[in-house]
């Protein structure tokens, strides 16, 4: 009887584990062998079923091969490491899994690697740790366990090969620099390609650490961490019965001028989901997510903003960004602004520039949106911090 029930109590855990697991990482269909090609001579297992995201898709095949597609037909095969690769197709990525010496040249990447497991096997930095935002980046390299590299466009290559580089992640921007991609992949150190940035939807951006987690061999992790962050989203306290209040975000260039997000971008999505209303403006013709336009122009859009979120970091010096620290400050760049709305009533917000390297905390930022646009009082937050009239 004992037997029996110490069985029935690992067969109850065991069922337990399976459907959170399934809970975390969801099959996209029952059947996926029926419409999926065979790998390398190995049937489909499963296809993982993104929520937010729409930019990758992953697959599992036999012998603990995943496979990984991403926007611009890039392609990556994540295997253990006594697969043979011979027979693998030719314009496929091959990353072993659990590659260690990783030159890490994505800055948005690296806080999301670190929630799916430590930070060993990232050895190479392609930004110096005066540019770090993330403790453990920066506890990293403090360390000396992680070291910079040269930066994307140029990295070291004598560096990388010496140490035994094994996989470079790097960020759209090496699409400007093809070249470099090249090299790398020339001297036998495979390059994948995070394209989160992609994603206009935060969740969407979060939900890239599965990618990660594949690649780590930490897929549950990073299921169950994608899961607990889209919860606090959707836990938000937003009140459709109460009015909303209208937002704006911009920050102030080198230039005079303003700059602006597309309305489809993600942080016009962030503000929304906050319980906000972006107020911007679209140009079909325009791809970047960005929009430059006049203090004039801008005055026409965001004057009757209930909010503003100004985005500059607080009170770092940049050469492109018009950093502010008061209201006069705003005020000092165009006379204008004392006419906003928001400047009036003194409901003129900083975002801290750490956020933008913290792709894991996107939905903390989220939350200490919500807590802005729904209190009439002073409210504590992580990202945000009030700008006072003058100091």
């Amino acid at each position: 009887m004992f037997f029996k029930g110490k069985l029935k109590e690992k067969l109850f855990k065991l069922v337990l584990f399976s459907c959170c697991i399934l809970l975390s990482c969801k099959r996209q269909n029952d059947n996926p062998q029926s419409n999926m090609p065979i790998f390398a001579g190995r049937k489909l297992i499963f296809c993982l079923q993104n929520e937010y995201a729409t930019v990758f898709n992953i697959y599992e095949y036999e012998d603990g091969i995943y496979y990984i597609t991403t926007q611009d037909n890039l392609s990556y095969a994540i295997i253990p490491n006594n697969i043979d690769v011979s027979d693998f197709p030719k314009d496929c990525t091959v990353i072993r899994q659990g590659s260690k010496n990783i030159y890490m040249a994505a800055s948005s990447v690296m806080a999301l690697w670190f929630e799916v497991e430590d930070a060993s096997n990232i050895r190479f930095s392609s930004i110096k740790q005066n540019n770090l935002y993330s403790e453990k980046a920066i506890n990293a390299m403090q360390e000396e366990t992680m070291i910079f590299a040269g930066k994307y466009n140029a990295p070291d290559y004598e560096l990388l090969l010496n140490e035994n580089c094994e996989l470079a992640v790097e960020s759209t921007m090496i699409f400007h620099k093809i070249e470099v991609k090249e090299k790398l992949e020339a001297l036998g150190i495979p390059v994948f390609v995070d394209m989160s940035s992609y994603e206009t939807n935060p969740l969407g951006r979060i939900e890239w650490i599965k990618v990660y987690g594949v690649i780590t061999g930490h897929l549950r992790e990073a299921c169950d961490f994608f899961e607990e962050q889209k919860q606090l989203v959707l836990n938000l306290n937003i009140n459709d019965s109460v009015e909303k209040k209208f937002v704006a975000y911009f920050y102030i260039n080198s230039s005079g001028l303003a700059v602006i997000r597309r309305s489809s971008d993600y942080i016009p999505n962030m503000i929304n989901m906050a319980g906000g209303i972006y107020l911007g403006e679209d140009d079909i013709n325009l791809s970047s997510p960005v929009m430059t336009i006049s203090i004039e122009e801008l005055y026409k859009i965001a004057k009757d903003a209930d909010i503003i979120i100004y985005n500059g970091t607080f009170g770092k010096e940049s050469n492109s960004v018009a950093t502010i620290q008061t209201l006069n400050d705003l005020i000092s760049l165009n006379a204008l602004f004392s006419d906003f709305k928001a400047v009036k009533n003194k409901n003129v917000w900083l975002i801290d520039g750490a956020v933008f390297q913290a792709t894991d905390k996107l939905s903390l930022l989220i939350a200490d949106m919500n807590r802005v646009f729904t209190s009439n009082k002073s409210v504590k937050t992580q990202f945000l911090q009030r700008v006072p009239f003058d100091e």
